[in-house]
């Protein structure tokens, strides 16, 4: 059942970089909210690789749109941490956690992390 949603989302992901054009379908929220949601579905079958692919990818737009401070920047981030951690790659999701601990220590508001 979630191989077919990844498979669902994937189709969507496609028919969005048809529609934007595949080098700008990044910068629009709807492409970033099937990212983000594909990288969830992979992790939860088990595809690490693929979370941390679509993770890093959305990240960069994330960073440059919402700022580094944004919940679902630092949710992306954690979905980042997780997959290295289940990859085996502990400095670089060790790195990446502090990041994100101390720009959530640094906001008004504290997401749900």
């Amino acid at each position: 059942r979630k191989g077919q949603r990844i498979q669902m989302l994937q189709r969507a992901l496609g028919l969005l970089e048809g529609y934007y054009g595949k080098d700008r379908a990044d910068e629009y929220a709807n492409t970033l909210n099937v990212l983000t949601t594909m990288a969830i579905l992979a992790g939860e079958v088990g595809d690490f690789g693929t979370v941390k692919e679509l993770s890093e990818r959305a990240i960069v737009v994330q960073r440059r749109h919402s700022g580094p401070a944004h919940p679902t920047t630092l949710m992306s981030c954690c979905l980042l941490v997780c997959s290295q951690l289940k990859l085996g790659e502990v400095s670089e999701a060790s790195g990446l956690l502090d990041e994100v601990i101390s720009v959530a220590e640094q906001t008004e508001f504290m997401p749900a992390l």
